[in-house]
């Protein structure tokens, strides 16, 4: 069964102002079969680096069962490089509770019809620094 994530917000070429060193960041991860989301990671420098999410827990389950989708959030730092450049990539990648983890590419799950190919989820936005008060 696949695993899979999504960055919701920011979204694609947003241009977000923050007085902070951070970006808050959030999603949602979904695994199949009554797996869990134990974890979410994301990464600004291409999976270099990993921070990992706060899963949020909407519902309560029953004993063994897992709901299909869980959302994140994460406050992500921006880097000198990102403020000097004034835009950054933001990628996701899941792992479920039986370790099954998103892949970086579609590349090895690759299949005509595209059925289960879940990679890596990535948004590129803008980062406008404001001046603290």
């Amino acid at each position: 069964m696949p695993v899979n994530s999504a960055v919701c917000v920011p979204s694609e070429n947003e241009t977000v102002a923050t007085r902070a060193a951070t970006v808050e960041a959030k999603g949602w991860a979904y695994s199949g079969g009554g797996r869990d989301i134990i974890r979410v990671d994301v990464t600004t420098d291409h999976g270099k680096t990993w921070k990992e999410a706060s899963l949020i827990e909407d519902l309560k389950q029953e004993e063994g069962k897992a709901w299909a989708w869980k959302r994140w959030r994460v406050q992500v730092p921006i880097s000198d490089a990102n403020k000097q450049r004034e835009e950054m990539e933001i990628c996701s990648r899941a792992v479920d509770s039986a370790y099954n983890v998103q892949p970086e590419s579609a590349e090895s799950i690759w299949n005509p019809r595209g059925v289960l190919a879940t990679n890596w989820h990535c948004v590129k936005f803008k980062v406008h620094q404001q001046q603290k008060q």
